[in-house]
């Protein structure tokens, strides 16, 4: 038995390249038909192993029938042939001792000798016909059965024969008992061999052809063994050449294209379609490159995106720089004017309170010449000298007033440079100008003060030289001398407060020009510190521009 294994021609299917030839993997692709190459790899190999052990089951269940058919043979031949042929053999011994005994009897000298042989040739000859129709009820052929019948009819014959020629025996009849005996019987006697051997001889040949049948059936057994063995070898070797090739085929597929993948090819692809685990591997494959081309189609855009940026970032870096060093100077100016400004308010302060330690002593003198007054009946004689004194602290108290008068104009115009400085320095120096036009104001309210003062002093200085004039008029006019005491007093006192509300304006425009030192201090700091930052980010975006070249250079190993 052959088995011829025929191969389908391979077909390139419209659009789809051999599956051992790598190509663009299609998008979609329609479904179709599920195929043998469909199935999953588990199942193409438990197939061959199935195959496999149907043939062995096979062999099995053929060797098994075919030794139960040759056990039957065997069991036929042995329940039949042999027992026909030891049935057989039988009568021919048993007819030979019946037939013997016969003779012996007629020969008998004695008649206990005759009748014993003649019983035992009875017996032989009863053998003869059980034994034959034995053998004609369950072992003859129909040849056998018409040498059985005859012979049985012979026997029968043989034995009604021999009582006759005992008969003639006995009546002396020697002669004719003998021609009895050498004429029928002898005939009855070749006869019955004669049937004997033939059934021996039916029985031999039968006996040949059931040993000829048990070696067909044996034979036969072998051959159909061998047969299924032998296909079903063909049929699993086929079945697991076919499966190995097309394993071996696709995974050597995929290692094409995973070793282009590993050199930077992103172009190539699997094309298998098959739905078995291979296929979907490499279906996995193909969407895993087609995922990796856009990853690094978009990696390379980014990398050129972040190369402009980086571009971008050092010239607003630069910039940036430029103009921290530009704010620096600028600070650092503004600082040096400011410390300037500081030194000049703390100066008027200075002079604010030299100012208001005057008007004080001013209004110690006014205490002493309202008590000189009360008591100038008593000391007309030093009114003189008093009014002289008088004279000297109005005198005093004018240069006081000319002195105050020159601070208010110089704080007047420090106010003014400092809210120049303040519209100079921009967004930093608007608490600066408010402080600077606060000054200002008190300058100006110091001004109109001190106008007040210098025209009460001029009023003194009149009235000092009217009591000069008129000294000898001091009883007269010392009430009016009281009276003015009293509004030098009050006027010292409004003066008083006025130098205070001065001292404390101008100790808080020392402290905001303090402050506004300290503040352009800190700009210029924060601009030499954002000078630092512009450097150290002119370092990363450097650093930056390296990583994004080195991107891109990693990037061009791909091809997509």
């Amino acid at each position: 038995m052959t088995a011829t294994l025929i191969r389908p021609a391979r077909v390139r299917r419209s659009g789809r390249p051999p599956a051992d030839e790598p190509a663009e993997a299609t998008p979609a692709a329609p479904r179709r038909r599920r195929t043998l190459r469909d199935l999953r790899v588990t199942t193409k190999i438990l197939a061959v192993v199935a195959i496999a052990t149907v043939v062995t089951g096979a062999v099995t269940v053929v060797g098994t029938a075919g030794v139960t058919r040759l056990d039957e043979t065997v069991e036929k031949l042995y329940t039949h042939d042999v027992a026909a042929t030891a049935l057989a053999a039988d009568l021919k011994s048993e007819f030979a001792l019946a037939n013997y005994d016969a003779i012996s009897a007629t020969l008998a000298p004695d008649p206990e000798a005759k009748a014993r042989m003649r019983q035992s040739a009875d017996a032989g000859l009863g053998d003869v016909i059980t034994d034959a129709q034995v053998l004609l009820r369950d072992h003859a052929s129909p040849e056998q059965r018409v040498h059985l019948h005859r012979l049985l009819a012979d026997v029968a014959t043989y034995r009604q024969l021999l009582p006759r020629i005992d008969a003639l025996v006995d009546a002396g009849r020697q002669e004719q008992a003998s021609a009895l005996g050498e004429g029928e019987l002898e005939d009855l006697q070749k006869s019955i061999t004669g049937s004997i051997d033939q059934v021996v001889e039916l029985q031999r040949q039968g006996s040949l052809a059931s040993k000829e049948r048990a070696e067909s059936v044996s034979a036969m057994v072998r051959g159909a063994v061998v047969a299924v063995a032998v296909a079903g070898t063909v049929a699993a070797v086929a079945v697991g050449v076919w499966v190995a090739r097309r394993v071996s085929r696709r995974l050597n597929v995929v290692r094409r294209v995973a070793e282009a993948l590993a050199s930077g090819d992103l172009t190539v692809s699997t094309a298998i379609a098959d739905r078995d685990e291979i296929g979907q591997m490499a279906v996995a494959v193909d969407a895993a490159l087609l995922n990796l081309r856009v990853l690094v189609g978009e990696v390379a855009g980014a990398a050129r995106v972040v190369a402009a940026a980086a571009d971008e970032l050092a010239a607003s870096g630069a910039q940036m720089s430029a103009g921290s060093e530009a704010t620096s100077a600028q600070a650092g100016v503004a600082a040096t004017a400011a410390e300037q400004v500081s030194q000049n308010v703390r100066g008027v302060a200075v002079g604010a309170e030299e100012m208001g330690a005057s008007i004080r002593e001013i209004a110690h003198n006014a205490e002493e010449a309202a008590r000189v007054a009360a008591h100038a009946t008593d000391v007309a004689a030093r009114t003189s000298e008093r009014v002289a004194k008088l004279g000297t602290s109005s005198r005093e108290i004018g240069e006081v007033v000319r002195l105050i008068t020159a601070v208010a104009e110089q704080t007047n115009l420090l106010a003014l440079n400092a809210s120049i400085e303040a519209a100079r320095a921009g967004e930093a120096g608007k608490g600066f100008a408010v402080v600077a036009g606060e000054v200002k104001d008190l300058a100006q309210q110091t001004a109109r003060a001190m106008e007040g003062i210098a025209r009460r002093v001029e009023a003194i200085q009149a009235d000092t030289d009217g009591t000069v004039a008129a000294i000898g008029e001091i009883s007269s006019i010392v009430n009016q001398i009281n009276d003015f005491q009293m509004t030098i007093a009050s006027a010292v006192e409004q003066q008083t407060a006025t130098t205070s509300a001065m001292v404390r304006g101008v100790t808080e425009a020392a402290t905001g020009a303090g402050e506004i030192a300290g503040n352009v201090s800190t700009m210029a700091q924060a601009a030499a510190t954002n000078n630092q930052i512009a450097a150290h980010m002119g370092t990363a975006v450097e650093e930056l521009a390296r990583m994004s070249a080195d991107l891109r250079a990693r990037v061009h190993q791909f091809h997509v």
